[in-house]
C-alpha cells in the first residue's frame, strides 16, 4: 500500500453564529464537494465539464454558510425541530446527492463519533461491486475487497491520521474475493466542529488502476530494453549493487558478452534482421542460464549476466555453445559467435563499476585474442590496461607535438640494380632509449582516430623530403603507408593534392600504400577514394599481399599500381616449396594484370638471386638496406646511388 500523501490545506469559511447547525453541515458538505470536484477537474482526473457544477457547489456552500437566517431570539421560537446529531442527520442536501450520483467516483461521509458512514453514493458500487446500503449497515463492508495484510495496513494508517487537520490520501489494491485486480485511491477531508475537533470525514474514492498501470509501464520502459525486454544497464547496476551487499553463499560472477560481427548482419541483411538476431540471441541465453541469474542488455551488441558461483568457466562454455546453431535469416542459415569475459565476487575493494569494468576488460582481451572464446579477469589485465592507458596519453602528446621520426628504407629495381625509391616508416622514441614498436602504437592511433591527424603531418614531412630527393634522383618514388581510417577520410585527396602543388612534385612520385583491411569496414567509400587518388595521378600499392583472407578481392576492387609480397613468403622462399609456389603464382597473376611486384623482407643474396630469376621487379629488405633517418641517407647518398647487385656475397653498404 502506498504511503499517504499530504494534500493542500482545504478549509471552509468560519460559520456565521446565526446559521443553524443543520445549515452549517449542509453548507460544509457542499463546500467540500465543490472544492473536491473543482480540484479533480482542474487536475484532469475528471472531465472539465464538471467545472460549472463544482463552481455552483462552491458558491452555494459559501452562501449557505454566510446566510444570516433567523436572529437568535427568533430561533428560540422557531418551529423547526432541534438540531439532530450527525449520525441522525440526512447525509447531504438533495442537490449534493444528485451531483454525487452522477460521478464515477464514490462520495462517502463518515461520522467519527459513531464510526459509521452516513452517506454513500452509487459510485461505491462501481468500485467495490457492492451495494452502498451494505456500507451504511456495516461500516467495515468496504474492507471486504482487501487481503488481511492490506486491511491491517490500511486501518493502521487511518488510525495514525485520525487527528490530522489536513487532507490526506491513501492508495491500495482491491484483489480479494471476486474483485478483478484494481487500484483505489481514497481522499480524506477532515471536517472540524466548533471546538476544532475532527467530527466528520468527507471521502472521495476513485479507480486509479489505469494510472497505476501507466506508471508501471513507464517504470518498466525506464528499466528495460525495448527490443529484447531484458533489464537495461540502469537496472543491472541496481540489481548488481544488491547482490554485492548480500552475495550468495558461494559468491557470484558477472559476465559481459559481445555478439561478434553483428555489424556485418546489419550491413548485409538490414537492421531488421539484426534486431531479429538480437531477440533470438536473448531468448537462447534465457533458456541457457541458471534460474537464479539475471540477463541484461548493455548496448547494441553487448549483454551482461549475473549468476551465482565464482567458477564461471562452465557457464561461459554453455554461453559459447548456445551459438553453435545457426540463425535463420531470409530462410538462410547464418552462423554467429560470441565473445565472453567474466569477473567474480567477493574480493576486497570491488564495487559495481569495478566489477563491470573487469568483466568488460576480460571480454575485450578475448576479442583481441581472436573472438569466439571466453576469458576471466586477471590482475595482469589491470596492469596491462594501466600501461596501455599511459601509453595512450604519451602517444597523444607525441601526436600534438609531432614527436615522431621518419625512417626511410631503400627500394631497388632488380633489372638494373639501381635505387628506385624508398618507403617512409614511422618511428617513435617514447623516452630516451625506449623505442615503441609500430605494431604497438599504430593500433592505438587507429582506435583513437589520431591516425588521421598524424597522416596529415606525415604527408607534409615526406613530401618535403621527396622534393629534395627528386632533385638528385629524378625518377625517385616515395611510398607512404595509409591506414584504413585515412582512406575513408574524404579530405585525403584534397590534402595530398595540396602537398603536391605547394611542394612542386608530380603526383606519380608519391605512392600510397594500403592493406586489404582498409577495405573491410567501409569498402565502397574506401574504393571510391582510392579510385579518385589514382585518377589524380597518385600511385597506389597493396601492402602485405597474401596475408589476408580477401587479397584477390581487394586486388580486383581498386587495381593498385604495385603489389608488395609480404615478408612471410620471402622468409621461407628457399626452404619451403609452398612459399616458392605462392610467390611464383603471385608474380604470374600480378604481371598478367599489368602491375609491378615488390618483394619485402629480402635478407640474403640467395633470396635476391631467386627473385630475379622468377621475374620480380623490385626488392626491399635488410640485404639492400635497413631503414635509416634522413641524416644517415645524406651521408651515404653516393653509395646508395651506385649500389649494384651481383651474385657474389659482399659487405653491405648500409
Amino acid at each position: 500500500m502506498s504511503t499517504p500523501h499530504k494534500e493542500p490545506i482545504v478549509t471552509s469559511a468560519p460559520p456565521s453564529p446565526w446559521v443553524t447547525r443543520k445549515q452549517r453541515l449542509q453548507g460544509s458538505a457542499m463546500l467540500f464537494l465543490g472544492i473536491s470536484l473543482f480540484g479533480l477537474s482542474v487536475s484532469g482526473t475528471l472531465a472539465t465539464a464538471w467545472l460549472p457544477l463544482s463552481a455552483l457547489l462552491l458558491g452555494t456552500g459559501i452562501w449557505w454558510l454566510q446566510y444570516p437566517g433567523k436572529e437568535p431570539a427568533e430561533a428560540e421560537h422557531s418551529e423547526e425541530p432541534p438540531a439532530e446529531s450527525s449520525a441522525a442527520l440526512p447525509a447531504t442536501p438533495l442537490l449534493v446527492q444528485q451531483a454525487a450520483e452522477q460521478l464515477d467516483e464514490a462520495l462517502m461521509l463518515f461520522d467519527i463519533a459513531t464510526a459509521r458512514f452516513t452517506y454513500v453514493s452509487s459510485g461505491y458500487h462501481k468500485l467495490w461491486q457492492r451495494d452502498p446500503a451494505a456500507l451504511l449497515e456495516n461500516s467495515r463492508d468496504w474492507l471486504a475487497g482487501l487481503s488481511v495484510t492490506e486491511r491491517w495496513q490500511l486501518l493502521r494508517t487511518l488510525c495514525h491520521h485520525r487527528h490530522d487537520k489536513l487532507p490526506y490520501r491513501i492508495e491500495f489494491p482491491l484483489s480479494a474475493g471476486t474483485h478483478q485486480h484494481k487500484w483505489v485511491q481514497m481522499r480524506f477531508y477532515p471536517e472540524q466542529d466548533e471546538q476544532g475537533n475532527n467530527h466528520r470525514l468527507v471521502i472521495l474514492a476513485d479507480d486509479i488502476t489505469e494510472i497505476r498501470y501507466q506508471e508501471e509501464r513507464l517504470r518498466f520502459e525506464a528499466n528495460h530494453d525495448a527490443l529484447t525486454g531484458l533489464p537495461n544497464h540502469k537496472l543491472l547496476k541496481e540489481r548488481l549493487a544488491r547482490w554485492l551487499d548480500t552475495p550468495p553463499a558461494n559468491g557470484m560472477s558477472l559476465f559481459v558478452l559481445d555478439v561478434d560481427h553483428l555489424k556485418h548482419i546489419n550491413d548485409v541483411y538490414g537492421h531488421a534482421a539484426g534486431d531479429q538476431v538480437l531477440r533470438e540471441f536473448a531468448e537462447r541465453l534465457c533458456t541457457t542460464i541458471p534460474a537464479d541469474s539475471m540477463l541484461s542488455r548493455l548496448s547494441s551488441d553487448e549483454f551482461a549476466l549475473i549468476s551465482a558461483g565464482q567458477n564461471g568457466k562452465p557457464l561461459a562454455e554453455r554461453l559459447l555453445n548456445a551459438m553453435r546453431y545457426p540463425f535463420i535469416i531470409d530462410d538462410q542459415p547464418c552462423y554467429l559467435t560470441v565473445t565472453v569475459g567474466w569477473s567474480h565476487y567477493p574480493r576486497p575493494g570491488v564495487t559495481v563499476e569495478t566489477l563491470l569494468h573487469e568483466a568488460d576488460m576480460a571480454m575485450r582481451t578475448a576479442k583481441q585474442a581472436g573472438r569466439n572464446r571466453a576469458q576471466n579477469y586477471t590482475q595482469e589485465m589491470g596492469k596491462q590496461l594501466l600501461d596501455t592507458l599511459q601509453l595512450g596519453q604519451d602517444l597523444l602528446r607525441a601526436v600534438n607535438s609531432n614527436s615522431f621520426e621518419i625512417y626511410y628504407q631503400p627500394i631497388y629495381e632488380l633489372s638494373t640494380g639501381r635505387l628506385s625509391g624508398a618507403e617512409a616508416l614511422l618511428r617513435w622514441q617514447r623516452q630516451p632509449g625506449e623505442w615503441v614498436s609500430p605494431q604497438q602504437f599504430i593500433p592505438l592511433l587507429e582506435e583513437s582516430r589520431l591516425i588521421i591527424q598524424l597522416t596529415d603531418w606525415l604527408l607534409w614531412e615526406t613530401g618535403k623530403q621527396l622534393k629534395v630527393w627528386r632533385e638528385r634522383w629524378p625518377h625517385f618514388r616515395l611510398s607512404v603507408n595509409i591506414s584504413g581510417l585515412s582512406l575513408q577520410d574524404e579530405r585525403l585527396l584534397e590534402h595530398a593534392n595540396q602537398v603536391r602543388r605547394e611542394l612542386g612534385f608530380p603526383a606519380s612520385a608519391l605512392e600510397l600504400e594500403v592493406t586489404e583491411t582498409a577495405f573491410i569496414s567501409e569498402p565502397e567509400l574506401a574504393c571510391q577514394i582510392a579510385r579518385e587518388l589514382q585518377q589524380a595521378g597518385f600511385s597506389l600499392a597493396q601492402d602485405d599481399f597474401g596475408t589476408g583472407y580477401s587479397s584477390l578481392i581487394s586486388l580486383q576492387r581498386f587495381s593498385p599500381d604495385r603489389v608488395k609480397i609480404d615478408r612471410s613468403f620471402i622468409r621461407n622462399l628457399l626452404t619451403d616449396e609452398s612459399s616458392r609456389t605462392m610467390v611464383e603464382s603471385i608474380l604470374l597473376l600480378v604481371h598478367k594484370l599489368g602491375m609491378d611486384v615488390v618483394a619485402e623482407g629480402v635478407e640474403t643474396l640467395e633470396q635476391l638471386a631467386l627473385l630475379r630469376e622468377l621475374g620480380c621487379d623490385y626488392i626491399q629488405g635488410y640485404y639492400s638496406g635497413r631503414p635509416l633517418p634522413v641524416a644517415a641517407w645524406q651521408q651515404i647518398a653516393e653509395q646508395l646511388e651506385s649500389r649494384e647487385f651481383g651474385f657474389e656475397p659482399r659487405q653491405l653498404v648500409i
